[in-house]
């Protein structure tokens, strides 16, 4: 009976060495897990610009339905006035053509209502049979009044915080260390392989042909305690397969890193800009929105002077095309908002908890900048 021992003295020595794989899957765990995270965000972001987008659908239907009903409106009262030989019937000319027009947009929105509305509920997992039960959008858009000072958030003091809470950052960062574990261990790998073997025994003997015999000599005619040590020395002398290892595994590595490092410095330019974004888009909804307020004022007083015989309908038609445009501007300006929120969010990693168990999302955190980033 005997003991052996093994200790490796070079190739195979610590846990660099043996526990590299094992090392290398438990960070691809800890990866795996943030990219659940991530993907979770990332559905989020989508699901909520496919509402913004719904939404905004469904008010740019109402906008170019209202101005079609006025363009008809309008043609009405000319058409009238033609017939009590009030105006000329080259008036009714270019407002014909104006409603036409106006029957085009309606008819384009209610297709882009159509498209958002699949978008949506393709976004939130609905099957094609139930697409069109999908209610209509009750949550407005977030009022950019309610918004804190965007000029007090600066990206040098975004950047950081989002590269540390991003899920897929993190996750590159477990990776591209586990490539770098795989990588190492592939070095340790060219070294020779030196053991140190020690053996301790004692043998015994006993003749004969019964069964017990084999059992019996592990007591009879001991000898005495034995013991050897010694070195075994196992050196390939060009060891092709372990370099290509190593090469294979230094390749990943570097394409790990490279690929870890870009995405940082997307998430980086991607945050200066959504915050840039923001920035302008919030003065494009005050301006848009004065823009409104005037040219409704505009068309009224047009449409005055057109009672007192001042103006004519084309007069007041050409303002309210530019009160439609306007409409239509504010509204493109505050689904860019609303998205750019949700988006502002997805880049700093706000949009969920690091933690994604027993998780609960409020819909109105996805509607306002969040505060003491």
């Amino acid at each position: 009976m005997s003991f052996n021992v093994r200790v490796p003295l070079a190739r195979g020595f610590g846990r660099k060495d043996v526990a590299a794989e094992e090392t290398a899957a438990q960070l691809e765990y800890a990866a795996s897990r943030l990219d659940l995270q991530h993907l979770i965000a990332n559905r989020l972001l989508n699901t909520a610009s496919g509402y913004w987008n719904y939404l905004g659908a469904t008010r740019r239907v109402q906008i170019v339905t209202r101005a079609e009903q006025y363009a008809s409106t309008l043609l009405t009262k000319t058409i009238a006035l033609v017939k009590a030989n009030e105006v000329p019937a080259a008036e009714t000319n270019q407002l014909v053509a104006n409603l036409a027009d106006k029957t085009v947009n309606r008819i384009a929105a209610e297709q882009g209502l159509f498209e958002a509305r699949q978008a949506l509920g393709l976004a939130i997992g609905m099957s094609f049979a139930e697409f069109a039960a999908l209610a209509a959008p009750v949550d407005d858009f977030p009022e950019a009044g309610d918004q804190p000072a965007l000029q007090d958030l600066t990206p040098q003091g975004l950047i950081e915080p989002a590269l540390t809470r991003r899920a897929d950052v993190q996750a590159a960062g477990w990776r591209e260390k586990a490539a770098r574990t795989l990588s190492v261990a592939a070095l340790r790998r060219l070294k020779p392989r030196v053991d140190l073997i020690m053996q301790v025994g004692y043998a015994g003997a006993e003749s004969g042909g019964e069964t017990r015999q084999f059992f019996s000599a592990f007591a009879e005619h001991v000898e005495g305690v034995n013991a050897l040590a010694g070195f075994t020395l196992a050196w390939p002398p060009a060891n092709n397969a372990a370099k290509g290892i190593l090469l294979q595994r230094e390749s990943i590595s570097r394409a790990t890193a490279i690929n870890a490092e870009d995405l940082r410095r997307n998430v980086s330019a991607n945050v200066a800009l959504v915050l840039e974004q923001l920035r302008s888009t919030f003065q494009e909804l005050n301006r848009t929105a004065a823009a409104i307020r005037e040219y409704e004022a505009a068309v009224r007083n047009e449409d005055s002077k057109r009672q007192l015989g001042f103006s004519t309908f084309i007069n007041v038609l050409v303002l309210e095309d530019r009160l439609t445009n306007a409409e239509l501007n504010h509204l493109a300006a505050r689904i860019r908002y609303a998205i750019l929120i949700v988006r502002f969010r997805y880049e700093i990693g706000a949009m969920i908890s690091p933690d994604v168990t027993g998780e609960r999302i409020v819909v109105e955190d996805l509607m306002t900048i969040p505060r003491g980033i």
